[in-house]
């Protein structure tokens, strides 16, 4: 058997250690890991993933409360528009009432002349066939006009009591609708001040975690609860 020269022999001993040697740790980041700065501790890192958790947890209450915000402010909008339609309803109704008040002059001008022409024939006693009939007609006109009044008051009553009883719906509707909207301006001021709240922790997160690097190793045995 040839024996290889001393010399090689210590060069293949010194060299062979070399061949299990380990390789350096894997590093991973939680943002873009571009700084410079050291390693995160296995300490360090435990605290920035419980930020993170508990930031992402609060981005997505946000944005479920964000949401239910804008539907209801669209709804609030859509009552504002039908609340609209029937103020205007409600101003058409104002029509009805001018045909009874112009209704109720013109058979007021009719009883106002019905009470001249029966003066006039009270002044002037007379008799006969002709002063019979006068008095009948008189006595007729007076019977129609009383039926028309009565009929004239019911109606103004009913109608006028059925506008008052919209309008004070429409008003109570009216005032519903601006306390749901004063309600959602205050918890929408809220909600953008917390949104404002949890940008800032946020950019503290990545300020002091995002932009740091730490061990894979680390990641790993905190996943297992180390």
């Amino acid at each position: 058997m040839k024996l290889a020269p001393l010399g090689l022999l210590v060069a293949a001993l010194v060299a062979a250690p070399a061949a299990f040697a380990q390789a350096a740790p894997k590093t991973l980041s939680l943002g873009d890991g571009s700084a410079t700065g050291p390693l995160l501790t296995r300490d360090e890192l435990r605290a920035c993933l419980q930020r993170q958790t508990s930031l992402n947890e609060r981005r997505q209450t946000l944005e479920r409360e964000r949401a239910a915000s804008d539907d209801e402010r669209a709804a609030i909008e859509r009552d504002g528009e039908t609340l609209k339609a029937e103020a205007e309803a409600l101003d058409k109704q104002r029509e009805v009432l001018d045909d009874l008040a112009r209704r109720s002059r013109q058979l007021n001008e009719r009883i106002a002349d019905w009470n001249s022409r029966s003066q006039q024939f009270a002044a002037m006693p007379r008799s006969g066939p002709a002063a019979d009939r006068q008095r009948r007609q008189l006595e007729t006109e007076r019977q129609q006009l009383d039926a028309e009044v009565q009929a004239m008051q019911a109606e103004q009553q009913a109608k006028v009591a059925d506008i008052e009883a919209q309008v004070a719906a429409h008003r109570e509707r009216v005032a519903r609708r601006d306390a749901r909207a004063a309600r959602w301006n205050s918890d929408h001021a809220a909600l953008a001040e917390r949104s404002r709240a949890l940008q800032a922790e946020r950019d503290d997160w990545v300020g002091s975690c995002g932009n740091r690097r730490y061990r894979e190793d680390d990641e790993i045995a905190i996943r297992r609860g180390q």
